[in-house]
């Protein structure tokens, strides 16, 4: 095999000693004939380990602007996740019962009024109660000092009036599993995390369960109402209502991005 093909053949490694020896053979001067046998070759390993050491020096601002770009685009990306996170949204209803009463539930929206959650029509109009269709967005939930190492994570912010604007968290109460809103002092003793989403980010969680159900009963004025429940013990709220009057009915909170709303208000719109 001649010359130039073994050249194609040397490894990266193999070709930088070659070039390195060259080097030192052309611009060494003669040596004493009394230098100890290993000379040469200490002398040529050190020469070639400088040389390489030279060309990793030199790859550094390569490495580092990669891993400068890596940096930037995690932050750009939390910043993109953030921005999706506080998108306003209303709360819709889909019922996953096939059930009589779901007429009464499918394509309604969640509604507040009276420190608790209900469901109602979408349209004010066709609402027989006043009440709000809150504009929810996730925002991590501020643990208070005595529970700071609880740290549960992504809150739901939901406003409760238009005029003057106000806002409130939305939360599970942990005796009774029903929905409720307020500010932190009445929600961080009970459930108000981790909310969050699946299904393409269209489906709303709580604690990982989307197990939410409609129950009809009657508010505090008397007048039946669907309430919205959390399952928590995954029994169809059984032990939390036991024997009390009211329909149950299984629902999934979907949500419905306000920017997506028809400005005019309409069967989609409200508040």
């Amino acid at each position: 095999m001649g010359s130039e093909a073994q050249d194609r053949i040397l490894s990266p490694r193999t070709s930088i000693l070659s070039a390195c020896a060259d080097i030192h053979h052309k611009n060494q001067t003669p040596l004493p004939n009394n230098l100890p046998t290993n000379y040469l070759a200490n002398n040529h390993n050190s020469t070639a380990s400088s040389m390489i050491g030279l060309l990793a020096i030199t790859a550094i601002p390569t490495v580092t602007g990669i891993a400068l770009g890596c940096s930037e685009q995690r932050k750009q990306n939390s910043r993109e996740d953030d921005e999706k996170r506080m998108a306003k949204f209303y709360t819709d209803v889909e019922c996953t019962e096939d059930v009589e009463e779901a007429d009464e539930l499918d394509g309604k929206r969640v509604v507040l009024r009276n420190n608790k959650v209900y469901i109602d029509d979408p349209n004010p109009a066709n609402r027989k109660i006043e009440s709000h269709a809150g504009q929810a967005f996730y925002i991590d939930y501020p643990e208070p000092d005595h529970m700071k190492d609880l740290k549960r994570g992504l809150g739901l912010v939901s406003t409760i009036q238009d005029s003057p604007p106000m806002l409130n968290w939305l939360y599970c109460d942990k005796d009774t599993h029903e929905l409720k809103y307020g500010n932190r002092t009445q929600s961080c003793e009970h459930v108000p995390a981790p909310w969050n989403w699946t299904d393409k980010e269209t489906t709303i969680v709580l604690e990982r369960c989307w197990g939410f159900y409609a129950v009809k009963e009657k508010d505090e004025q008397g007048n039946w109402a669907w309430a919205v429940y959390l399952d928590r013990d995954g029994d169809e709220l059984q032990r939390v209502l036991g024997d009390r009057e009211g329909v149950v009915v299984g629902i999934r909170l979907k949500r419905t991005l306000v920017e997506l709303v028809p400005a005019d208000g309409g069967q989609k719109g409200g508040s």
